[in-house]
């Protein structure tokens, strides 16, 4: 009898130390992407017209089982675009001397990305989330275009060319709130105010194409503070 109780002690020890160790610690890692809107504000709103719209996503490490967790974060939004039909000079030159020119297409982009560090606090775990943060990072405004030509003979490889670019700082705060839909995947909405240094940034809405060859676009300096407006997905792990 003594040595069945014996066992069976041994048993139930066994199950509780496999049962702790399946409890899934709720301080995970988490993945979180989304859709963003960004507001410029201040300086930025009366130099800028729109809402740049893109893409966000970040990564929180928790830091053990506490609220504190630190993460890594990246976003981008478009500040203007155009998809244009050109002329372009093809380096071939015909008997007379004059160089042949063909048709191509130009994909013009003017883009914000940023790069940050987060500092977040989340009181809870379960069923709804809500969270503050201490943001920081740098940013860039650049303006590119990408001319291929409609014709494979003249140039095989696209022409890429970087025609404005300017570095910055951000930081802010942010706050946010995730609904968990099942087991480690939640919906997640989040607001930033950012604050951003005195950067060179094209106005979208002076694009243009003079004589399907030449590009022309004014630019704008101001303080860069913004608001953005994220919703996603979070993936915890």
């Amino acid at each position: 009898m003594k040595k069945h109780c014996l066992s069976l002690l041994a048993l139930l020890l066994c199950i509780t130390a496999v049962a702790q160790r399946n409890v899934r610690n709720p301080r995970r890692p988490s993945l979180n992407f989304g859709v963003q809107v960004m507001q410029p504000v201040g300086q930025f709103a009366e130099t800028f017209e729109g809402y740049p719209a893109g893409f966000a996503g970040q990564f929180h490490f928790p830091i053990a089982r506490s609220p504190i967790e630190i993460g890594l974060g990246a976003a981008w939004n478009s500040m203007g675009a155009k998809n244009e039909q050109v002329m372009v000079g093809t380096g071939v030159f015909d008997f007379m001397g004059d160089e042949i020119v063909s048709q191509g297409r130009m994909r013009l982009g003017s883009n914000n990305y940023r790069y940050t560090s987060m500092l977040r606090f989340r009181p809870f775990a379960g069923l709804i989330q809500p969270y503050a943060e201490l943001v920081a990072g740098v940013e860039t405004y650049s303006t590119t275009t990408r001319i291929s030509m409609n014709d494979p003979a003249y140039q095989a490889t696209p022409v890429r060319d970087v025609h404005q670019r300017d570095v910055g700082v951000t930081a802010g705060w942010a706050a946010g709130l995730a609904l968990e839909l099942v087991d480690g995947i939640s919906i997640n909405g989040r607001f930033e105010s950012l604050r951003g240094s005195e950067a060179t940034y094209v106005d979208g809405n002076t694009i243009a194409l003079v004589n399907d060859q030449e590009l022309r676009f004014e630019t704008r300096t101001s303080a860069t503070d913004k608001y953005t407006y994220t919703v996603g997905v979070t993936i915890r792990f």
